[in-house]
């Protein structure tokens, strides 16, 4: 096999690579995607595919600036209610428990999938759904008649189970204050190019000063540098974007999060997202990454949100509280 070629889908052979390595360094991911495909900006490739990974609970990761560190958890069976009786398997994904199917290349024909899960399934008499997917994993299901049957699974296989990771992990979640009371004092370097945060358009704009209260980011050469200038006078804190965005909302009383009770789907701005724990949840809902839903414009077209399936009003309720938001409900 020569470098850049893969017998599987790409995303399957990268959380195959770091489940097998068990746990690693940021190099270890940026070295392995761009051998997995070449020139194609590895490091910021990389970021998504990780952030998409971590997610979809294949992955634990600790973003700690200049010390970032991954670990591959231990596989896990999840009930996704509503779904019809569907599991998700989530978790790392060793060679031993799946072995993703291949697709034809030239002469050579396609390849089955194997592994002690359909193995074990098929001898418990249980189908497992593989999705194919463009920017992720195969998403496995387990269809059961009963939960219990991917429970049985799940110890004949000697992995977790729990009944629904979207609800558990919901109702853990820290409030937006607990990270506010974390952010040290700091305000942003000097001399390089800075964006502010507008509440109104949604979106990081450039801008020339930093007097006003707001959200601020600067470019410099090694990474992103985030700050929030408070409401008390002078004050400036270095934070974390992802829930310093949802801060920045709550002083402007600008709400975003948006739930379709009928359809089930939780929609949150494109520029604006979940934090790493709410967006895990509303993931696991349904074992889906969302879908970038977009709309037509003057220029041409935009992506404007982010829509999460099969989330539950419960789960959607505490997603939004967590994050000093209503829960402002739509119809299609």
């Amino acid at each position: 096999m020569t470098s850049g070629s893969t017998d599987v889908p790409i995303h399957d052979s990268l959380l195959s690579f770091l489940s097998e390595k068990g746990r690693g360094t940021w190099k270890d991911v940026v070295d392995a995607w761009d051998w997995l495909e070449p020139d194609k900006e590895p490091a910021e490739k990389a970021w998504i595919v990780v952030r998409d990974l971590s997610s979809l609970g294949h992955l634990e990761v600790s973003w700690l600036d200049g010390d970032i560190t991954w670990s591959a958890p231990q596989p896990v069976i999840t009930i996704i209610p509503r779904s019809g009786g569907r599991a998700f398997v989530s978790g790392s994904r060793s060679r031993e428990l799946y072995v993703p199917r291949s697709p034809s290349s030239g002469t050579r024909p396609a390849e089955q999938s194997g592994g002690r899960l359909l193995e074990v399934a098929t001898e418990m008499d249980l189908w497992v759904d593989e999705i194919d997917n463009v920017n992720a994993p195969t998403t496995l299901y387990v269809a059961c008649s009963e939960s219990s049957d991917a429970k049985k699974l799940a110890d004949a296989l000697v992995i977790n189970y729990i009944f629904s990771v979207a609800s558990k992990l919901s109702g853990i979640f820290p409030d937006l204050d607990s990270y506010a009371d974390l952010w040290a004092a700091g305000d942003l370097p000097i001399g390089f190019d800075v964006e502010m945060f507008n509440t109104s358009i949604l979106k990081w704009v450039e801008t020339n000063t930093t007097e006003e209260l707001g959200l601020y980011r600067a470019s410099t050469h090694a990474k992103m540098i985030y700050g929030i200038h408070g409401p008390a006078a002078g004050t400036w804190r270095r934070v974390t974007p992802d829930h310093a965005i949802y801060e920045f909302l709550r002083w402007d009383e600008r709400h975003v999060i948006n739930y379709n009770p009928d359809a089930q789907d939780l929609a949150v701005p494109y520029h604006v997202g979940l934090p790493i724990l709410q967006g895990r949840a509303a993931v696991l809902s349904s074992g889906r990454l969302p879908t970038a839903r977009t709309i037509e414009t003057d220029t041409g077209r935009e992506i404007y949100s982010w829509t999460f399936p099969n989330v539950s009003e419960q789960v959607a309720q505490r997603i939004a509280s967590s994050l000093s938001q209503p829960l402002r409900k739509f119809s299609e």
